[in-house]
């Protein structure tokens, strides 16, 4: 039996993508699946995923399965060494391959129409497995689950990854961090340690110019030269504040 759903998050400290793999919500053929009945020991024997369960070829990757507030969760973790698994991990983590699908081993079942009509699984169609065991997961382009979608927060999630590769390259911009509230805080830097390094010995190169050879003939052309070094700076100074406004402002945006 075979069970999908499309809902993820990506985990990018550890590498892995979370998925709900089952819920007690009817699939498109009305099945459901008692979330309290499912037995995992099997599985974490041989913890595969596979891709539109094709038992016939190698995994992909490995799986952590639990359940929890009553949802069937798995962590993925592909295998790096092989091709395939590379290539599917870069359409779930573009967004192109969202869904994952159970194969299950029904233990107990019964037609839903066969159930007390104040069970909350009764229904006129479809088959309710009171227990199942978890056989593979595999990722898979079609799901069965058409009440199953991408949650609001991994699109946030998508953006605010997309962000910060864009922001890292920008030198005044240490750090982005999501606050709990949904707003953003940004941490800047005026100088960095090298520029700092840069300006010390520019500043102490100076100095000693002055003391040992006092005031010459080119003096004139070295304070051209720095008065025009310092107006660049300023306007410098002027983009990084034009830079912070914009990305505050597009930052807030992406919460609405």
């Amino acid at each position: 039996m075979q069970f999908s759903f499309v809902t993820k998050k990506i985990n990018r400290e550890n590498g892995t993508y979370s998925f709900v793999a089952s819920t007690e919500n009817s699939d498109r053929y009305g099945d459901v699946i008692n979330q309290k009945g499912w037995s995992l020991e099997a599985y974490n024997r041989n913890p595969v995923v596979l891709l539109n369960h094709n038992s016939n070829s190698l995994p992909i990757g490995k799986g952590r399965v639990s359940v929890k507030d009553g949802q069937l969760m798995i962590d993925v973790e592909f295998d790096q060494e092989d091709e395939l698994a590379r290539k599917v991990e870069s359409k779930v983590k573009n967004g192109y391959i969202n869904a994952v699908s159970v194969g299950f081993n029904p233990i107990e079942s019964k037609r839903r129409s066969e159930l007390p009509k104040e069970h909350k699984a009764f229904g006129k169609r479809g088959m309710y497995f009171e227990k199942s065991e978890l056989l593979e997961v595999s990722i898979v382009t079609i799901p069965a689950n058409s009440d199953a979608t991408a949650k609001q927060f991994n699109a946030l999630e998508q953006r605010i990854c997309e962000l910060e590769q864009s922001i890292a390259e920008l030198k005044h911009i240490l750090d982005v961090e999501v606050l709990e509230d949904g707003n953003f805080r940004i941490t800047y830097a005026s100088h960095s340690e090298d520029e700092s390094e840069e300006m010390e010995e520019r500043e102490m190169e100076s100095e000693e110019e002055i003391v040992e050879e006092g005031y010459h003939t080119d003096d004139d052309e070295e304070k051209a030269k720095h008065d025009e070094e310092e107006k660049a700076k300023h306007d410098d100074d002027d983009d990084d504040d034009e830079m912070k406004s914009f990305l505050t402002a597009l930052l807030k945006a992406y919460t609405n």
